[in-house]
């Protein structure tokens, strides 16, 4: 079966010097998943039990529209599974 991969930010918009949360769900249990935050080093985390992480991300964005994904890895490939848009004022 498929998973229903979710990716959000919270808040969302994100008040101008906030960091953002960042909430998966539908992963695969301890499934290792890495996040395009567009700044390097990207965050790794994994899933829990249920399949889901939340962690705060500590950059701070500039004013406008950003986005992170969320990638798995398959075969011994990185693959986009979930994206999450976010606009920061």
């Amino acid at each position: 079966p498929q998973n229903s991969y979710s990716l959000k930010v919270s808040p969302n918009p994100v008040p101008l010097g906030t960091n953002i949360t960042v909430i998966g769900s539908g992963f695969v249990a301890n499934e290792v998943v890495v996040i395009n935050t567009g700044h390097l080093p990207a965050p790794q985390v994994t899933a829990d039990a249920g399949g889901s992480f939340s962690f705060v991300y500590d950059y701070q964005y500039g004013i406008g529209n950003a986005s992170v994904q969320a990638f798995v890895l398959r075969r011994r490939s990185w693959v986009l599974v979930a994206t999450a848009s976010f606009t920061i004022q």
